[in-house]
């Protein structure tokens, strides 16, 4: 059998594993644990003081060892960028997984099924109704469910539809396909930071940006979507959705994966929360676990 450098190199950082700091072979990824403890356990703290249930974004280390550790802490489920990403995480038995980019293509499509069909609660965020179609019917063959959040361009001109009414447009759309139900909407934020220069004016106050999107829609708008997001499902991925006429079920946040503080969740003084993020670690080791179903909090965060 012959032995490639791809092999030498990782039997070379197996080995350092535990090493002494001073010992240690560079360059290497070296995690410092009682930080990323700090890290972890300070963010789900804020979120378990108001109300918040947590769905962190795994794509910040891509470890279930670390994704594992945080739904231990208290996480309702992880977010995930990539349909990969997700088989990961599936694999390593996380339950509740919500994927927050839209999925294009029979492969990925079919993978999701597949995930959906291996028992994972899926939850899919979209900005048109093209991805939907082709998501629902791989769903709808193999007899199984998921939920969809309707994406808005909140001004990082990334993803997402561009004004409240044509996010409700695609909502109306999306709720006539089989197998997915539309649980509500999300936003991201990413171009708002505090101190930067760059950022725009409306950026600046922490409750703008995605707040002054979603508070256009009126109550009707919002209430179908409040009443589903009282489940335990996540109702968003990187946002706060509706107004806080929708207080009934949680307000979606998502914090991104970059240390930056947004607009958090109606009723709280602080109106802010700020995210920590960890350096990045690749580790193949996974561990099936289960979990006792959360109960329903005020707002979800990711």
């Amino acid at each position: 059998m012959t032995v490639t450098g791809a092999d030498r190199t990782l039997a070379l950082l197996e080995a350092q594993v535990g090493r002494p700091l001073a010992e240690v072979e560079t360059p290497v990824a070296v995690i410092d644990l009682d930080r990323l403890e700090a890290n972890l356990t300070d963010l789900q703290s804020y979120a378990d003081q108001h109300s918040i249930a947590l769905w962190p974004h795994a794509k910040t280390h891509k470890s279930p060892e670390i994704g594992w550790r945080q739904l231990d802490l208290g996480a309702t489920g992880l977010t995930v960028a990539k349909t990969g990403e997700a088989q990961v995480f599936q694999e390593a038995g996380v339950p509740r997984l919500l994927v927050h980019y839209p999925p294009f293509g029979d492969a990925k499509w079919e993978r999701l099924a597949e995930l959906a069909a291996a028992g994972v609660e899926l939850t899919v965020a979209v900005d048109s109704v093209e991805p939907a179609e082709g998501l629902a019917h791989a769903f709808d063959r193999r007899g199984v469910s998921g939920e969809l959040l309707v994406e808005l361009d909140v001004g990082l001109h990334r993803t997402g539809q561009t004004t409240v009414a044509g996010a409700v447009e695609v909502a109306g759309r999306l709720e006539k396909l089989p197998a997915l139900t539309v649980a509500g909407i999300s936003c991201y934020p990413g171009h708002c930071r505090r101190g930067d220069p760059d950022v725009p004016r409306s950026c600046g106050r922490p409750t703008s940006c995605c707040a002054k999107h979603v508070t256009r829609s009126s109550d009707r708008d919002c209430g179908a979507t409040a009443s589903r997001a009282a489940r335990r499902r996540p109702v968003s991925s990187r946002t706060r959705r509706a107004s806080t006429s929708c207080a009934r079920g949680p307000t979606p946040f998502s914090t991104g994966t970059k240390p930056m503080t947004h607009a958090a969740h109606c009723g709280s003084r602080r109106r802010s929360c700020r995210t920590q993020s960890v350096g990045k670690s690749s580790s193949t080791a996974a561990r099936r676990r289960s979990r006792p179903t959360p109960t329903p909090t005020g707002v979800t965060a990711l």
